[in-house]
């Protein structure tokens, strides 16, 4: 048995992107409670309105409090190893866009992911791309390094095919960096330090493609993954206020509460 609250009432807030993702509107579910639990004081018309539904567990409720968010997928079309080089598509997953097309990737989205990344685009298709990502251009690029790369000089010192291990020099002599600087920066990111001239600011590290190609990863999805709405499931105005016509509380079979519920990715 369970007792679903819903917000009566939009929540507002003055900046928008906050007001999106973080304001309860008029039908969003707040909370579910065991049915007979008290739910406080302040959970009252007008603000709050509450549908009480003996047939539905409080856990098969929480289904309908799930956010509208975008998640992206990745997987590898081909792996070229002479160069270590890989063709990748990244794509929405299906859950993260609805009927309209709200929540796509676009072309500004894939063009902001790859900042920085020495990443090039092969193709763009509805909703996904295929990037072609060179592991030792990634490695020097300002996105896996994270300074400014003004005055420094890499080049590849050797690349091991059978393993992925990219050994790399960096000629730091021009610029303010510090070793420091650099050797934490590139710690960070699975870098192995195996000489170090501080005198002259060089230094050879090496990197495995795989540490590389998660880097690459992770800030792509820390980019695209977004919060779409802060619920993916709703009920309508009219049936809002429906109930606070009734006072606010009313009790409803499972096929009648499930058949209000409105889903953001079918409008």
């Amino acid at each position: 048995m369970s007792e679903l609250i819903f917000r009566a009432v939009d929540n507002v807030h003055t900046d928008p992107a906050k007001d999106k993702v973080g304001s309860y509107k008029k039908g969003y579910p707040v909370d579910v409670l065991d049915d007979g639990v008290d739910p406080g004081k302040e959970v009252i018309p007008p603000n709050f309105i509450r549908i009480s539904c003996p047939e539905l567990s409080t856990a098969a409720a929480r289904t309908y409090f799930q956010m509208w968010a975008r998640r992206i997928s990745y997987s590898i079309v081909a792996h070229n190893v002479a160069l270590d080089g890989y063709r990748v598509r990244v794509k929405n997953d299906t859950n993260s866009f609805n009927v309209s097309g709200l929540g796509k990737l676009s072309r500004a989205d894939i063009e902001t992911l790859l900042t920085n990344w020495n990443v090039t685009v092969f193709s763009i298709a509805d909703n996904e791309v295929i990037l072609d990502v060179s592991i030792y251009n990634t490695i020097i690029s300002g996105g896996f390094v994270r300074r400014n790369r003004t005055g420094i000089v890499f080049s590849e010192v050797n690349y091991v095919k059978a393993t992925g291990e990219h050994r790399v020099e960096i000629d730091f002599s021009a610029t303010a960096h510090t070793v420091d600087a650099i050797e934490g920066a590139l710690t960070d990111r699975g870098g192995t330090f195996i000489i170090t001239d501080v005198p002259t600011k060089k230094t050879q590290v090496t990197f495995g493609r795989d540490d590389v190609f998660q880097a690459l990863k992770r800030d792509i999805e820390f980019k695209a993954n977004r919060v779409e709405c802060l619920r993916r499931f709703y009920i309508s105005a009219a049936d809002v206020d429906f109930v606070l016509a009734k006072g606010g509380h009313i009790t409803l079979t499972k096929a009648q509460l499930l058949s209000k519920f409105i889903d953001k990715l079918s409008e």
